[in-house]
Formats: structure tokens, C-alpha cells, sequence
């Protein structure tokens, strides 16, 4: 069997909405390479605490917004979907008369897939971070 390798998935039911992070942000010049936002201030406490206000603000923001890509191993070797397959034909065997069983609860098997993450990306930036950091986890 072949070595199991994660890869970043971008959930295709979210495509529909728009993202709420580029309808609710200061929209910067394009030619920007990097845009700062500034905290200035008499105190350096005071600085301190604003950016520390700011960090909770977008921690919360961030843990609110949908999930957008989720990490997974695809278990589409043909031994696995033809354990699958027999696994189906001995439950529909044998309990398809419980009430719900049918072969309408199982996945296709060859969108097998273990889901070992949930994320959360929120720019094209992080999802290239993301990204790297798979293929050093491959390395």
C-alpha cells in the first residue's frame, strides 16, 4: 500500500458565500506589497493593550467563521474499496431490515477519505502557508 499523504481540500460547499473577511476589511491598493496597520499611542502599555484587543478580536472572529478546507488522507488503494465493498455487502446481509439500513448510508467508495483536520483560511496567503507546510510534512 502506498504511503498515506494529507492534502488540503477546499470544502465545495462554501464556494457560494461570499468572504467575509474582503466585504468587512479596508480594501488596500493592489500594487501593496504588504499592508500594516499602525497602532500609535502615548504609553507603550497602552499600545501594548490595544494590539492585545485587536489579537482577541480577530482570534474570535476567526473561530466564528465556517470551516473552508479540511486535511485528509484518500483511501482510494483497491484493497481498501474492496474491503469497503465487503463490508457493505455483510451489513445490507444482515441488517438490511433495521430500520434505516439500506445501501443509501454508505459513501461511494472511491470518495474514501479519513478527515484528520478542519481549518479555517482566510487568504490565499495562508492557504500557500498551509500548502508548504504539507509539502515539508511530505519531505
Amino acid at each position: 500500500m502506498e504511503v498515506l499523504r494529507p492534502q488540503l481540500i477546499r470544502i465545495d460547499g462554501r464556494n457560494y458565500r461570499k468572504n467575509p473577511v474582503q466585504e468587512q476589511t479596508y480594501q488596500h491598493e493592489e500594487d501593496e506589497e504588504d499592508f500594516y496597520q499602525v497602532i500609535t499611542g502615548q504609553h507603550r502599555n497602552g499600545v501594548i493593550s490595544a494590539r492585545t484587543r485587536i489579537d482577541v478580536l480577530l482570534d474570535t472572529f476567526r473561530r466564528k467563521q465556517p470551516f473552508t478546507h479540511f486535511l485528509a488522507f484518500f483511501l482510494n488503494e483497491v484493497e481498501v474499496q474492496e474491503g469497503f465493498l465487503r463490508f457493505q455487502e455483510e451489513v445490507l446481509a444482515k441488517c438490511s431490515m433495521d430500520h434505516g439500513v439500506d445501501s443509501s448510508i454508505f459513501q461511494n467508495p472511491k470518495k474514501l477519505h479519513l478527515t484528520i483536520g478542519m481549518l479555517v483560511l482566510l487568504s490565499e496567503e495562508e492557504i500557500q502557508q498551509t500548502c508548504e507546510m504539507l509539502q515539508q510534512c511530505k519531505e
